[in-house]
């Protein structure tokens, strides 16, 4: 009976992809943290643009065209 067999290190390729790996979780964390910490001032500017539409003030059509432009802009 013979066997015949061949070798490879794969320490590198094992390393590479453990990188990439941690890579990858560490890029999810920071769009998390980055997303979590723009929903504030969005929501601010979504409120004030909401206001602004349905309030009681008179708007210019450039005004309100304007207004309509930021809210769409913060969605």
């Amino acid at each position: 009976m013979r066997l015949h067999g061949t070798v490879q290190n794969v320490t590198e390729r094992k390393v590479a992809e453990a990188e990439l790996h941690h890579g990858a979780g560490f890029e999810r964390q920071l769009i998390g943290i980055v997303s979590h910490d723009l929903r504030n001032p969005v929501g601010a500017i979504l409120l004030v643009a909401a206001a602004l539409l349905q309030g009681e003030n008179e708007l210019s059509d450039r005004q309100i065209k304007r207004a309509v432009r930021i809210q769409n802009a913060a969605e």
